[in-house]
């Protein structure tokens, strides 16, 4: 799988981070612990450093379970066809 790299940041209208992705989506990036340890999203500098960096995307993999799924099921009617 190849991974996407962080473009950018940005507040929602929460006030939540969300990383802008070379993809094309976005991330929550939350520091809720003891759930998601994530104190570096709150410094700027901290953030500015994660910028280039690679950034496995949640929804991307999601689309590529599902285009898999899709693909699998596919071949199994070709081959009920058969």
């Amino acid at each position: 799988m190849t991974l996407a790299r962080v473009l950018d940041f940005r507040q929602d209208e929460h006030g939540d981070w969300l990383a802008v992705l070379s993809c094309g989506h976005t991330q929550h990036l939350r520091h809720q612990p003891p759930w998601q340890n994530r104190a570096w999203v709150l410094d700027a500098t901290q953030r500015n450093a994660q910028r280039g960096k690679p950034f496995r995307c949640g929804w991307c993999e999601t689309e590529h379970d599902a285009n898999e799924a899709s693909t699998e099921r596919s071949q199994d009617d070709l081959n009920k066809e058969r």
